[in-house]
């Protein structure tokens, strides 16, 4: 580019990538400096694009203390990540989360974790201030050390059978 009248060009950049960005210019006569320009994310654009919700531990027994955990990462519409951003947590199914809102870290993202006393499948929703949310579900499995029949849940549904050999009792737990 040419220089204006007071000898100075003027260049402008633009950039889809947060970080910085490294400019040099050089004279025809070899003449050269370099500066560093530094895009920032969009905070504006905060989301959890679809995959960015994870279920990182899955399978926990329902007793109350074992742990699943699930990890979002917030970025900006063009894949930057976007610390310090506030994430709503909730989930179904008697789920109890560690924390029902944290940040996101420098790398964007942030865990929690959950336990439940109920076996069977969470739903865990992670939403941002702007409404971009995203879900996965999580899965709690019974505690078979914990098992046991409880009285009166062992019950005769079938009974006075003839002893023939073939008629039949029957009981249910």
């Amino acid at each position: 580019a040419a220089s204006d009248a007071d000898g100075y060009v003027t260049v402008t950049l633009t950039s889809l990538t947060a970080g910085p960005s490294h400019v040099s210019a050089t004279l025809s006569n070899h003449s050269q400096a370099s500066v560093t320009t530094t895009f920032v994310a969009d905070d504006a654009s905060a989301t959890i694009l679809n995959g960015n919700l994870i279920v990182t531990q899955d399978n926990a027994k329902a007793d109350g203390n074992a742990q699943n955990a699930v990890r979002a990462r917030v970025t900006d519409a063009n894949g930057n990540p976007l610390a310090n951003q506030t994430v709503q947590f909730s989930a179904d199914n008697g789920a109890t989360l560690s924390a029902q809102q944290a940040a996101s870290d420098a790398d964007g993202y942030v865990t929690v974790t959950l336990t439940s006393l109920t076996a069977g499948p969470s739903h865990v929703s992670a939403t941002l201030s702007n409404h971009s949310q995203a879900s996965v579900t999580t899965t709690f499995v019974a505690d078979d050390a914990s098992a046991s029949i409880l009285n009166g849940n062992l019950i005769v549904t079938q009974d006075n059978a003839k002893a023939d050999g073939n008629a039949q009792n029957a009981v249910r737990a």
